[in-house]
């Protein structure tokens, strides 16, 4: 990456806002990933998949918008 130097303070006040624009609209794609996704444990296989709650897919590896630092709900368990 380039790191822009300001030329100004108006230079200066854009560069933050875009920053904290891109802050904010990244944690809102995680919290609506968090919201769409649920993360279930495979007996069979012994690991853990996830759950698209919007189209009924499942994958076997977390979103990677939600990094390291954050994961899905787990489901709640079947209760037969």
């Amino acid at each position: 990456r380039t790191v822009r130097i300001p030329e100004n303070e108006g230079d200066a006040a854009l560069i933050i806002q875009g920053l904290a624009r891109r802050k904010i609209a990244r944690r809102r794609v995680i919290e609506r990933t968090k919201q769409t996704f649920e993360k279930l444990y495979d007996d069979e296989s012994g690991v853990f998949y996830y759950w698209n709650l919007v189209t009924g897919e499942a994958q076997w590896h977390k979103p990677r918008i939600l990094g390291s630092r954050d994961d899905c709900p787990m489901a709640e368990p079947d209760v037969n």
